[in-house]
């Protein structure tokens, strides 16, 4: 995959009900699909494995891993 191969969108919804130009049903919609899954644990799917061709890593070990390009120069 490239980049080229991505395309953004704009999809902002209002932060209230009225604003914006998310239809209110749309807004209500999200909203009671996010608090039906408060307290569910998270949806985990293969597909960072399946893409890279390598297990995932958390954001520690990211980090961990590169912590030199943050510290280098100072």
């Amino acid at each position: 995959m490239t980049a080229a191969m991505w395309a953004c969108r704009d999809l902002r919804l209002p932060t209230t009900r009225g604003q914006g130009t998310a239809p209110s049903s749309v807004v209500d919609m999200l909203l009671a699909a996010w608090s039906a899954a408060v307290g569910q644990p998270a949806y985990v799917t293969s597909a960072v494995a399946d893409i890279l061709g390598t297990a995932p890593r958390t954001f520690r070990q990211w980090a961990a891993d590169h912590a030199t390009a943050f510290t280098e120069g100072s």
